[in-house]
């Protein structure tokens, strides 16, 4: 049996992880009231900085930024 090059199971970690995202969007509760409303026109600007180690025991595997 092979092994699978690690840059394949990262991958397959990340297609894991986005499936459950997008599987979660649908449970939102519509009955809430939107706390904020955009007028026509207006823009919000923000960075959003993401760390991520994968590691397996104690070994890392992967890392992103």
């Amino acid at each position: 049996m092979r092994a699978r090059p690690a840059f394949l199971a990262i991958l397959e970690m990340i297609a894991v992880f986005a499936l459950l995202v997008a599987a979660q969007q649908g449970t939102s509760l519509a009955d809430e009231p939107l706390r904020w409303k955009f007028e026509v026109g207006e823009k919000l600007n923000y960075n959003l900085v993401q760390d991520m180690n994968v590691a397996l025991g104690n070994d890392v595997i992967g890392k992103m930024h």
